[in-house]
């Protein structure tokens, strides 16, 4: 059977009562039936599998709706404004709920606070969360809905059994005080390795979500999208060297962090990566990077920039903000011509030898206190927690082989 969409411009069905829709139709479009206010009946064919965004929306006049059990995707809301919607059917195979889908309507006002549940996704709380709530996932949930945990300040932990194979984007929005994330042993899907708190999906070693305790194993290759998105409560992280790439707008927002090394093995930052990161005061990119993408560093007020990039990487004229005016430019010796050349990098009123940064930081560390340990950005490190790498003690560099 060829796959069918519907798509339907809601402009010229204001007065459509009823519709059956083909057999033949496999996905419901964006927006198909969206503003249809005097559509009091839908059939949905067996063989739909997909819901659109805004397919319903403020579709006023439905009062149930059955979801044929082949669904497994439902749109952001898809049902949103459907005010007179008391009755939703929602099937078990269902495991992916956008954002809203269901928002402003009788189903949802007449749930009870905390958690709800929409057939075997955990879709939003509601209500006021109390500080230091911790939420246990139920056992059988298949899916964690977009935004679930919209606004939940008091959200301190959170456990997540292995019967959860889809997790969407954006579940943790600006949440202050999430301090746990463990994923249950034997997920086929999902990781928490080495109670690292964070969401990894364990085919690609991809972090997905984590929160301001995360610590980044050393086998994870990626950042996904948004992985700490709005996460104010992180204020310091270590990017493993065998992070190959940090997706859109990963850490948007994190406005408590203070400075940030990108890895050598990372060749491309992503637009919006470090945007709004407002007390980012030391940035170090790796050797290998190629590529700075529009807005990566859009307010952020950094003091310490360093680029290891023999070739200036290509940047957007949005990359930074002000910063080329107020921060002085490390970068290779031989190099520094090329940067004074280079667009945007020429901005930089001052670029010098990256080899002043280093001596620099030694020369403070050393004063400051001759015991302690200290990463290539002089930030302090807690001996019993750092990793292996190359840190400074005593005025020297010293590598830790430690497994």
């Amino acid at each position: 059977m060829s796959q069918a969409l519907i798509i339907i411009h809601c402009q010229s069905c204001y007065s459509l009562e009823s519709i059956i829709i083909p057999e033949a139709v496999t996905n419901i479009g964006d927006d198909s039936f969206a503003g249809c206010k005097s559509l009091t009946s839908v059939i949905i064919p067996k063989n739909v599998t997909t819901i659109g965004t805004c397919a319903f929306l403020s579709c006023t006049g439905l009062t149930s709706i059955t979801i044929p059990e082949n669904v497994t995707t439902i749109g952001s809301r898809a049902f949103r404004g459907c005010t007179n919607l008391v009755s939703i059917d929602i099937p078990d195979g269902v495991n992916c709920i956008g954002n809203d889908a269901f928002y402003s309507t009788p189903w949802y006002d007449n749930q009870p606070d905390g958690l709800v549940y929409a057939g075997k996704v955990a879709y939003k709380y509601k209500g006021e969360m109390p500080e230091g709530t911790q939420i246990v996932i139920k056992e059988g949930t298949k899916g964690l809905s977009q935004n679930m945990f919209e606004i939940c300040p008091g959200l301190s932990s959170i456990f997540i059994p292995k019967s959860v194979t889809y997790i969407s984007d954006h579940i943790f929005d600006d949440l202050n005080n999430l301090i746990s994330i463990v994923i249950e042993e034997g997920n086929c899907v999902y990781d928490s390795r080495d109670g690292c708190n964070a969401i990894i999906e364990t085919a690609t070693n991809t972090l997905v979500l984590g929160c301001q305790n995360t610590v980044i194993p050393d086998d994870v290759l990626q950042i996904g999208d948004f992985a700490f998105w709005l996460c104010r409560g992180l204020t310091s992280i270590t990017i493993p060297e065998g992070v190959r790439s940090i997706g859109y707008a990963s850490f948007y927002g994190c406005n408590g962090l203070e400075s940030i090394t990108i890895p050598n093995n990372v060749t491309s930052i992503d637009k919006k990566t470090f945007m709004n990161c407002r007390k980012l005061k030391s940035i170090t990119l790796g050797s290998s990077l190629k590529n700075i993408k529009v807005e990566a560093f859009w307010e952020c007020w950094p003091t310490f920039l360093a680029c290891y990039a023999e070739i200036p990487p290509t940047c957007d004229i949005m990359t930074f903000a002000g910063t080329p005016e107020k921060c002085t430019l490390y970068v290779p010796k031989n190099s520094i011509d090329a940067y004074k050349s280079a667009e945007i990098w020429k901005k930089f009123v001052s670029i010098k030898d990256i080899s002043e940064a280093e001596t620099s930081i030694n020369t403070t560390i050393a004063k400051e206190n001759a015991n302690s340990i200290y990463d290539l950005q002089g930030r302090k490190v807690n001996s019993q927690l750092r990793k292996k790498g190359i840190y400074i003690q005593n005025g020297k560099k010293s590598l830790d082989i430690r497994p």
